[in-house]
């Protein structure tokens, strides 16, 4: 039911069908589920603590760490969003999606050679993702 409350845009009673799911048995991707759905509604905190509890019973999701990675950068916390994007790459290194994302909180950080290092990486697993970051880096 949270699914399709999901689907026809009723994001609160998704939540609420989400939760009901998770009270009978938890599970890391009905905490995503539950995550994105609070991060759709605006609620910034409630979807971090439930990306959170998606990485305690599965430290290695690699959803769920990088979602909670882009909750961290926007709340201004890029080191905790640095060290979880970290560990996506260091379980699937050619998600381009990280290494991308890695870059960005490095430029914004002010880490050039961290940014650069991603640029480098970025060139061998997609070309245009690469560009992208390099746009960002200053001269």
């Amino acid at each position: 039911m949270a699914i399709n409350y999901d689907e026809w845009g009723k994001t609160e009673k998704s939540i609420e069908y989400y939760q009901k799911a998770i009270d009978l048995k938890p599970h890391h991707v009905l905490y995503l589920s539950l995550g994105t759905a609070y991060e759709k509604l605006g609620k910034i905190e409630e979807a971090g603590r439930a990306f959170r509890e998606s990485i305690k019973i599965k430290p290695t999701f690699i959803q769920g760490l990088y979602s909670l990675a882009l909750i961290d950068e926007k709340q201004d916390r890029p080191q905790e969003a640095i060290e979880l994007l970290r560990k996506v790459v260091e379980i699937e290194p050619r998600n381009v999606f990280a290494q991308h994302a890695l870059g960005i909180i490095y430029v914004q950080t002010g880490e050039k050679s961290g940014a650069m290092q991603q640029y480098y990486i970025l060139q061998t697993l997609n070309p245009k993702l690469a560009a992208d970051l390099l746009k960002s880096i200053p001269k």
